[in-house]
């Protein structure tokens, strides 16, 4: 996992909050510090981005399904669920990232 000042998707023509790739065998998480402004927005966006490593693995499977299938959205819902249970957002929201 890296910061990055900010990513910018072409396709989509955004700002992104994060974004998920592989670079040789690792994979590689970026979050940007410009959109990622709170604890809140930060666990989100990684949760997400984290999703996209998990189910990716070791296939390469990214290039060759859609890139938020079902699966992807009920583990993203599994991994929220456990971290909101464990460090709730009150406890994040009382220490800011600026």
């Amino acid at each position: 996992m890296i910061w990055v000042d900010e990513i910018i998707d072409e396709d989509a023509a955004c700002h992104c909050h994060g974004q998920t790739y592989r670079e040789d065998r690792h994979i590689v998480i970026e979050l940007s510090m410009r959109k990622c402004r709170t604890w809140e927005q930060m666990n989100s966006t990684l949760i997400h981005e984290y999703v996209h490593a998990v189910q990716w693995g070791l296939a390469s499977i990214e290039h060759n399904a859609d890139h938020h299938p079902p699966t992807f959205y009920t583990l993203m819902g599994e991994i929220q669920n456990r971290w909101d249970h464990d460090h709730g957002h009150e406890q994040a929201n009382e220490f800011p990232l600026d």
